[in-house]
């Protein structure tokens, strides 16, 4: 399992969280508040955890951030700010 879930959804007037967008395998498009200090490994516990809720049988293995930047390498224990990721759109990619 990729990631550890998130806590809890920072607040929409919160200066210090941005927006990331997730585009689903589906095609779908799911955005989530997270705090710019969580990091990276929350945004794949976060989609894997939408990915169970769903059904999904496919199997986590990648988010990518434009262009073609996979964040599964060593991205994983930086920050989401640290990581460049600030109002990021990400893609799902399955194994």
């Amino acid at each position: 399992a990729w990631g550890v879930p998130p806590g809890e959804e920072p607040a929409a007037n919160d200066s210090l969280a941005t927006t990331i967008q997730f585009r689903m395998p589906q095609g779908e498009r799911v955005r989530r508040r997270f705090a710019l200090q969580e990091p990276v490994a929350h945004l794949f516990g976060h989609v894997a955890q939408l990915l169970q809720l769903e059904g999904h049988g496919g199997r986590l293995d990648d988010l990518v951030a434009p262009p073609a930047r996979s964040l599964k390498g060593g991205d994983l224990g930086l920050t989401i700010e640290q990581a460049g990721l600030k109002n990021a759109s990400l893609l799902v990619k399955l194994a």
